[in-house]
């Protein structure tokens, strides 16, 4: 885990909120230039894939842990 990775992380998420344009996290990361941020930072995330992940995450997070799991 390094600084980058976690820039990366809060711009590709930054996306899915009320984002109008990329000036936000450009300046939230201190980017000089809106292009730096688009092209380098943000990642675009299909819907589909989205789903896919938060059903998996869903699953995961409400199982019940089993009996050999929990001695």
């Amino acid at each position: 885990m390094n600084f980058q990775i976690l820039c990366r992380t809060f711009a590709t998420k930054a996306q899915g909120g009320n984002l109008k344009d990329g000036k936000d996290v450009q300046t939230h990361l201190w980017h000089s230039n809106v292009g730096t941020t688009a092209s380098v930072y943000v990642q675009a995330i299909p819907e589909s894939v989205r789903k896919l992940v938060n059903a998996v995450a869903d699953d995961v997070m409400s199982a019940k842990p089993t009996t050999e799991q929990i001695k």
